[in-house]
């Protein structure tokens, strides 16, 4: 177990009327115009081994874990990850669509390959 401190979404009355936002691209911050309307907060967590027995809710955890199998050959991926890239995100919304089809956009935010 090892004791971090991670950033949150803050819970402000703000996104009771307005979503949560942030801009992707450089803007003139400007008469109540902004780049992004997040509130951070920090919390001390621990963060401990995952298993299977977890039982972890996207509602409640703000994650989930999905088990699933990929098409993609580990040789392939090791060997040139950026060649792969757009398949893998295809497979992956192809995977969280299937398990969460209420929302109707996904956005990947990054492609990591570990050889741990």
């Amino acid at each position: 177990m090892v004791r971090t401190t991670l950033q949150y979404l803050a819970r402000e009355t703000l996104y009771q009327s307005e979503k949560p936002y942030s801009a992707d691209f450089e803007i003139e911050e400007h008469d109540g115009v902004k780049k992004s309307n997040y509130v951070l907060t920090k919390e001390s967590v621990v963060v401990g081994p995952m298993d299977r027995s977890n039982k972890f809710t996207l509602d409640t955890n703000g994650f989930c874990i999905i088990k699933s199998k990929t098409a993609l050959q580990a040789d392939q991926v090791l060997s040139n990850p950026q060649s792969v890239e757009a398949q893998y995100f295809d497979e992956l919304r192809a995977i969280i669509f299937e398990h969460f089809p209420e929302y109707t956009q996904l956005e990947p935010m990054e492609f990591v390959v570990s050889l741990t």
